[in-house]
């Protein structure tokens, strides 16, 4: 597999970091952090993804992961398995 990152997006107080890979299975995945005024520090907004496979293009898996779930996550201490 090669380097999954594809790219990162900056706008107003917040950034995206863009993954994609895959050959017959795909996937893609986006995950965002938000700048807190208070405390000078990026946590975790959302963690979104998509997963499809080529024989099956219209069959799109979507998850959508939000704050709610993980309360607050700093971006100094998150990671993520690909």
């Amino acid at each position: 597999m090669g380097d999954p990152y594809t790219g990162m997006t900056l706008k107003k107080n917040y950034f995206s970091v863009e993954h994609e890979g895959g050959s017959s299975d795909k996937w893609s995945r986006i995950i965002t952090f938000k700048y807190n005024l208070d405390d000078g520090s990026y946590y975790l907004h959302k963690d979104a993804g998509t997963n499809w496979s080529s024989f099956k293009p219209n069959k799109v898996h979507n998850d959508v992961y939000s704050k709610q779930l993980w309360g607050k996550a700093l971006f100094s201490n998150y990671s993520v398995d690909f």
